[in-house]
């Protein structure tokens, strides 16, 4: 499944090809367009995730068309690529010509794969910014309980995604949208406390709410809700609860600053 969709501009066919299979190899999906008249034409028909656009395609200078490209695609970041065969100077000065034309990302080329990666981190934080409902993900076994949750929350607003366990929410849940995952520690598979641990690893900026009911008498429901907020969870509730419980926790957990991600584009 890809993560997103880009629209690369770059009258070097070597060059967007080799941009094309960068992204595919992260997962997102690239569109190549070898003229304005292509890509403009691309904004109006299709949605993008993301625009990276060569400073010059041709002689055309692409910053001069910068407002058009607005208004084909308001909602979707523009990164202006710049080449360094001019050298620095010239670079720098495009660079801040970009910036006041209000392009959100600046890369010059060629870069590297983490420049890449640090691109659509940014890019997906972008997003998620701009997002007015939050997204939460509810990770139980328990096939009623987990429904119950989601139709709860769902009905306060928030867009909810469900899943049995670590397994199939990773596999099948994009959690870079993901603002808080509600989450039990004993579940078959992963569980909770490991599931925690690499969500921790993979997306620092999500939120966990962690749910327990314990084990058994030497393993109580707050000695488990201990470990995992030791491990990351930042708010945690013991079973049974109460959903007026939860709703509130939940509020209160989205109402944190998020975390800043580790890693930025340049």
């Amino acid at each position: 499944m890809s993560v997103g969709s880009v629209l690369v501009l770059d009258a070097n066919g070597a060059q967007a090809q080799h941009i094309s299979k960068m992204l595919e190899r992260e997962k997102w999906s690239a569109i190549l367009a070898f003229d304005q008249k292509m890509a403009l034409s691309m904004m109006r028909a299709t949605r993008f995730h993301l625009l990276m656009v060569d400073a010059y395609v041709g002689q055309a200078s692409m910053l001069a068309m910068i407002p058009e490209i607005r208004e084909r695609a308001p909602a979707t970041p523009l990164t202006i690529m710049t080449d360094n065969v001019y050298g620095r100077h010239a670079v720098d000065i495009t660079m801040d010509q970009a910036k006041s034309a209000g392009a959100e990302f600046i890369l010059q080329k060629p870069f590297s794969v983490e420049r890449l990666k640090g691109l659509l981190k940014d890019t997906t934080r972008f997003h998620r910014e701009r997002r007015s409902t939050k997204h939460l993900l509810v990770v139980e076994d328990n096939a009623n309980l987990r429904t119950m949750i989601g139709k709860v929350l769902g009905e306060m607003g928030y867009q909810i995604s469900l899943a049995e366990n670590m397994e199939e929410a990773f596999a099948r849940v994009d959690l870079d949208m993901v603002d808080l995952v509600v989450n039990d520690i004993f579940m078959p598979g992963m569980g909770g406390i490991e599931g925690i641990m690499k969500i921790r690893q993979g997306w620092p900026h999500i939120h966990i709410l962690a749910m327990s009911a314990g084990k058994d008498e030497k393993m109580d429901a707050n000695k488990v809700l201990a470990a995992s907020r030791h491990v990351g969870a930042v708010e945690h509730l013991a079973k049974p609860f109460h959903m007026s419980d939860l709703i509130h926790l939940v509020a209160k957990t989205l109402g944190k600053v998020e975390p800043e991600d580790a890693v930025r584009a340049g």
